[in-house]
């Protein structure tokens, strides 16, 4: 859950707050639903309504020496996606805040948890964290805060509601994130092409039944994830987002009319499945003349990848010697449109030269130019011309080491 070091205001409670409060909050609801403003948005709602003065590394600590076991180290309510309706005995729910240490054990002997509605006039939330639907509608929220003084920290956390006019007459009775048939939860840290760290990667879809089997649609659902470094989610979208390599445990949960349900779905990111490595000039150190150089030295990628060696020196040649080249293969099987290879093992020396292309490699170039007009020069012709790329497939694991015979340069492509 979401940690800012707060202080109190000493008019928290006066309406002329809480008025401005809710002007604000008009006017920013209606990001919520991205990824960061949905973690941000609360944080934000909680510090106008209580008056932060001081957030993050501004804190005194601890009044007095703690235990993990006694740390105040997050606020967990007992649900997160709730779906009401306007009519009894559905429009209504008690939600709970927990304070927990950091192994997630609950703590007590804390300040009394606070409950603020986003609307009171649509979703009225009691000082005890009973919530009564008066309104329609599908992007509100209530913040559940609870202060520590002897800590000086505050943690908040976030139930968001959609309010029907009337329940369905189906209840629900299944729920579930696994993924269709001919899918799996694991993707690779960049399965869009050409994706970066940070790039969103997969979406968990939240799939539900009634008492008949029949496919229900009323409810919503609330994601996360167990490791946020590895993996981040959108909270109500359920996009996922590859940090880093591993495995984490991803969430959904939701309580509909009544009914409530949580899922969880193991997912892994793997490695790299395309990347590159720059062939670039560099002068020693006590010379004038120029040398090349792989760069990254070292690239880790994962099981059927794709590497590229980019040379960008236009008169310095290279080439790529394979210490072991038996399992370093073509990628002509992925590129096919032209019928042409792309050559596997060793590479023979060459240079970065749009010039000396032939006409298969000028219709290539050309059939780029019109549908990646981006691209100023595509360098897909390896074997009919002269061009800055060279493209090899890893397809087995292994760790294969290389190196030049004509320049002071070697490298490592580690496949796993």
């Amino acid at each position: 859950m979401l940690k800012c070091h707060l202080r109190s205001h000493p008019n928290r409670r006066s309406s002329p707050q809480l008025g401005r409060v809710l002007q604000l909050i008009s006017l920013i609801q209606h990001v919520y639903r991205m990824h960061i403003s949905t973690l941000l948005l609360p944080t934000v709602y909680v510090s106008l309504l209580y008056g932060v003065s001081a957030c993050s590394g501004d804190t005194t600590g601890p009044k007095h020496p703690l235990t993990p076991a006694q740390a105040y180290w997050s606020l967990k309510l007992n649900q997160h996606a709730v779906t009401l309706a306007l009519t009894a005995p559905v429009n209504t729910i008690q939600l709970n805040a927990t304070p927990l240490n950091v192994d997630g054990t609950p703590i007590s002997g804390i300040g009394p948890v606070h409950y603020a509605s986003s609307s009171p006039i649509l979703i009225h939330v009691d000082s005890t964290g009973f919530v009564t639907a008066q309104g329609l509608t599908n992007q509100q929220f209530v913040v559940a805060s609870l202060y520590d003084s002897n800590q000086n920290i505050t943690h908040v956390d976030t139930c968001f509601f959609s309010v029907t006019a009337i329940a369905p007459n189906a209840r629900l009775a299944g729920f579930s994130i696994q993924p269709v048939n001919g899918d799996s939860a694991r993707r690779s840290i960049n399965s869009q092409s050409n994706a970066v760290k940070g790039a969103r990667i997969y979406a968990v879809v939240a799939r539900a039944k009634d008492s008949s089997s029949a496919v229900y649609n009323s409810f919503f659902s609330y994601f996360y994830s167990r490791n946020r470094n590895i993996a981040a989610i959108d909270a109500r979208a359920g996009f996922v987002y590859g940090l880093k390599e591993g495995s984490t445990t991803l969430y959904a949960q939701t309580w509909a009319y009544g009914v409530a349900a949580l899922d969880s779905l193991q997912f892994e990111i793997t490695p790299a499945l395309a990347t590159g490595i720059q062939i670039l000039p560099v002068i020693p150190t006590g010379s004038s003349t120029p040398t090349l150089t792989f760069w990254p030295q070292v690239v880790t990628v994962g099981v059927g990848a794709t590497v590229v060696w980019q040379q960008f020196s236009r008169t310095i040649p290279i080439d790529v010697v394979f210490d072991d080249p038996t399992n370093v293969d073509s990628i002509a099987d992925s590129y096919t449109f032209f019928g042409f290879s792309f050559g596997s093992g060793n590479m023979s020396q060459w240079v970065y030269d749009t010039v000396g292309i032939d006409r298969l490699g000028k219709l290539v170039n050309e059939w780029y130019k019109i549908n990646f007009p981006q691209l100023t020069n595509p360098c897909f012709n390896e074997d009919h011309g002269r061009c800055g790329n060279r493209w090899r497939s890893f397809p087995v694991a292994g760790i294969y080491h290389y190196h030049s015979t004509v320049q002071p340069a070697s490298g490592t492509v580690v496949v796993k």
